[in-house]
């Protein structure tokens, strides 16, 4: 499903030159609404991903996407445009290219009644990249059956992976999927909602390469909206955003005070976060929304049994006692009595 070669950028070619990176097809409607269309060439995934994130930033502010949570996408993309432009690892040059699957979601493959491989579909979306992303895990992977399992963590399936590229004897394989989930990061350039783990892992992802004065709140709402307001405050589209959301500073400020004292970055810059203070965090933001799910459970049982007692005593007298009734006799067989 992967294949490398030699890559020479066009500018360079010579008219017997071998393969060279091209204008990329890409999903998530990434491309120009006028010639030329699509993006690239690209010396290297640092270049691709920029242009990628500069197209969603359009789309987002024309509100031709992401337009149920149009300020927190804007800020979103461009807090990751800052983590990408500072990402050593994604300026490496290509020099080998290698074709991935771009629509990597599991159905794409096609196997007998025994299991055994017998083709590859939808190929529409293939890009020429670095071995590090071709070898990352691939979306069909990402699944989770734990909801409380955040994504900067390997999924099972990841792990299965590789440790399967190991037994192989493919060490470098092995590595490229552990150290892949920037990767998975970087599809959330046109996603317009988040979860309560999204900021964490981002910042997780990129760890050593974020600039040392980049400090957002690890969590999102807004104490990181402010502080990317600020921060962002020169951009060309973002004055005109928050006049066409009707964003409120005060309103946002007051937000901020209701919330109470919490600690929203840690003590030291995220550059310098050990991989232990990594996993103390994002325990912390674990065990903040497991008691948050907890509590909103309990809400709604609450809910639930005051509209059962509502809806009781909005009986009859005569339906309320043969209601009783059958409860007790229900009651005496040791059956379960269901809500009404």
């Amino acid at each position: 499903m992967l294949s490398a070669h030699d890559l020479t950028h066009p500018e360079d070619a010579s008219p017997n030159a071998g393969p060279f990176v091209g204008p990329l097809i890409t999903p998530n409607i990434l491309h120009r609404l006028h010639a030329p269309y699509f993006s690239g060439p690209f010396m290297n995934n640092q270049q691709r991903y920029l242009s990628h994130i500069d197209v969603a930033l359009q789309y987002i502010f024309e509100e031709r996407i992401c337009t149920r949570n149009t300020l927190e996408a804007y800020l979103w993309n461009l807090q990751l445009r800052e983590l990408v432009a500072s990402c050593d690892k994604l300026a490496e040059p290509l020099t080998r290219g290698y074709v991935k699957h771009g629509d990597a979601k599991g159905d794409h493959i096609m196997v007998d009644e025994n299991d055994n491989l017998t083709g590859v579909i939808d190929w529409e979306w293939a890009y020429v990249t670095t071995e590090a992303e071709a070898f990352a895990g691939p979306a069909w992977l990402h699944k989770r059956d734990d909801s409380q399992i955040p994504h900067c963590d390997l999924t099972p399936s990841e792990v299965i992976l590789a440790a399967s590229y190991e037994e192989l004897g493919r060490q470098d394989l092995a590595n490229h999927v552990r150290s892949g989930k920037i990767y998975e990061r970087l599809r959330t350039i046109t996603h317009g909602s988040f979860s309560p783990y999204d900021q964490s892992d981002l910042l997780h992802a990129f760890g050593p390469s974020i600039p040392s004065d980049f400090n957002p709140p690890f969590r999102l709402g807004p104490s990181w909206r402010l502080y990317l307001i600020d921060r962002h405050s020169a951009d060309k589209h973002l004055q005109s955003l928050l006049a066409k959301c009707g964003w409120d500073e005060g309103k946002e400020a007051r937000a901020v005070e209701q919330i109470g004292p919490r600690a929203e970055v840690p003590d030291l810059p995220y550059s310098h976060l050990s991989a232990e203070q990594w996993d103390a965090l994002t325990q912390q933001i674990r065990a903040e929304l497991l008691a948050k799910v907890q509590e909103e459970n309990r809400r709604n049982q609450e809910e639930n049994r005051r509209k059962q007692a509502e809806a009781f005593d909005r009986l009859a007298p005569a339906a309320r006692a043969q209601m009783e009734l059958h409860h007790r006799r229900l009651a005496q067989l040791g059956l379960p009595i269901l809500p009404t």
